[in-house]
């Protein structure tokens, strides 16, 4: 027991670590712009795509049949993706990638904190155990609810197609919120597919890169539809 208790502490100081990497990271690339951003989206593909394949490479040597097509499938979605991340950006401007990384950061921080907190009922442990509803739902009302109102801040009107503060732009927040939690477990299904536990371990404490950016995937794809 003491044991893991020791290995919980020193897995969750090591999340907490490249934690501020990334956000430091992040940042660094959003203050430089232009460019910068571009590349490391493009960076970011071609690591995801490199995952995927590295996947399906082990799901070979577990003796697991994977179809062609869901490579295929599975890696234009996650192109589609990140076209749609620089098409925001260069769109939209800064103020609204930031806006959008809140949403999904707010979504992850918040369902973490409450599923930790009261636990409850497992969501879809067939697919990914740690995940509870208490989660689930209470990711969503966090990321909503931090979407919404830092909007206001940072992306005021957007192409005069909703107000910010009406209750269709809420219902948009919400509906981002929701399928950010989708984004997650569609990756989850795949590594389940897969019979793999992490898309990679590049990132100490968190697994791959496609473990971090599962639920920034389909945000992107919606928000674009959506409005930017």
């Amino acid at each position: 027991m003491g044991n893991t208790q020791m290995l919980n502490k020193q897995n969750l100081i090591t999340r907490m670590i490249s934690s501020i990497c990334m956000i430091l990271a992040l940042w660094g690339v959003l203050t430089a712009g232009g460019y910068y951003i571009t590349s490391t989206l493009l960076i970011l593909t071609i690591i995801m795509l490199s995952e995927l394949l590295i996947m399906f490479k082990k799901s070979q040597r577990l003796g697991l049949i994977t179809p062609i097509s869901l490579i295929f499938i599975f890696g234009f979605y996650i192109c589609l993706s990140m076209v749609s991340w620089n098409a925001i950006y260069i769109k939209s401007g800064i103020n609204a990638v930031i806006w959008l990384v809140l949403l999904v950061a707010a979504n992850d921080s918040g369902a973490y904190i409450i599923g930790k907190t009261f636990k409850g009922p497992k969501l879809v442990p067939s697919i990914s155990p740690g995940k509870t509803w208490s989660g689930f739902f209470g990711g969503i009302i966090i990321g909503t609810t931090v979407s919404y109102f830092s909007a206001q801040c940072l992306i005021g009107s957007i192409q005069g197609k909703f107000i910010l503060n009406s209750i269709w732009f809420f219902f948009i927040c919400l509906c981002l919120s929701l399928f950010s939690h989708l984004g997650d477990l569609f990756e989850s299904a795949i590594k389940r597919f897969y019979g793999v536990k992490d898309s990679g371990s590049l990132i100490p404490g968190h697994g791959g890169v496609l473990d971090r950016m599962d639920s920034y995937l389909i945000t992107s794809l919606l928000a674009r539809f959506f409005f930017f």
